[in-house]
């Protein structure tokens, strides 16, 4: 079983849970969050110190304290409290993601407190995104740990599997494919490397060298035949 499912996006409800292990639901206002596992009584108050409507004051460090932040907190209890229910407030850093995640990253990233702003890519989006997701995890191989560069190859395959059905393709096709190809050319078991090769002018491949020259510059001079 996937440990974060496959390439597909999906909407769902955040949730959180309280320290009495109850489920509840995650409410989040710019920085400040609440859970409770029932709906807010007045058993419990919070209380703080907030630059709200005075020049930003400077915290240790040089910072400046963020006005809708409450920066010293006190919490009051009442003997009726839900056992488990909690205030807390915390700064929110935000970042520049933009990629395709596996479908469970989502839910993941709401259950621990982040907010993701996402949304479902059409047809052309996902093929773009998932031929970036290819060179991103072909990048991502390792040598040096067997484990992980299993994982690494297990990941570029989920990859080619959901591209194969983006393209309205199956795996048997693409297996045909593989083999047409395999019986033309051969496969890399005999791990053969060419460091140079000398063509004549008319040479089937030289167009092909030529239109990808950064791959394959020609050395200019006399080469041997």
């Amino acid at each position: 079983m996937l440990k974060y499912g496959s390439y597909r996006a999906s909407n769902t409800v955040s949730r959180a849970c309280s320290s009495a292990g109850q489920s509840a639901s995650l409410i989040m206002t710019r920085s400040q969050v609440r859970a409770l596992p029932s709906p807010p009584s007045r058993s419990r108050s919070i209380r703080g110190i907030s630059s709200f409507g005075r020049a930003p004051a400077l915290q240790a460090g040089g910072g400046r304290f963020d006005p809708g932040m409450l920066h010293q907190l006190a919490y009051v209890s009442y003997p009726n409290e839900p056992q488990g229910s909690f205030w807390y407030t915390r700064r929110m850093r935000q970042f520049i993601y933009r990629k395709l995640v596996r479908d469970d990253i989502l839910t993941q990233m709401q259950s621990m407190g982040a907010n993701p702003k996402y949304r479902t890519l059409n047809d052309q989006e996902y093929l773009s995104e998932l031929h970036k997701k290819i060179i991103e995890e072909a990048s991502e191989i390792k040598l040096d740990d067997n484990e992980k560069l299993l994982s690494e190859l297990a990941d570029l395959q989920e990859v080619i599997d959901c591209m194969i059905v983006a393209l309205g393709k199956t795996r048997r096709q693409l297996q045909d494919s593989r083999n047409k190809k395999t019986a033309k050319f051969g496969s890399f078991n005999n791990r053969v490397f060419i460091d140079t090769v000398a063509m004549p002018d008319d040479y089937p491949w030289i167009k092909y060298l030529e239109s990808n020259a950064e791959r394959y510059p020609e050395i200019h001079g006399n080469p041997k035949a």
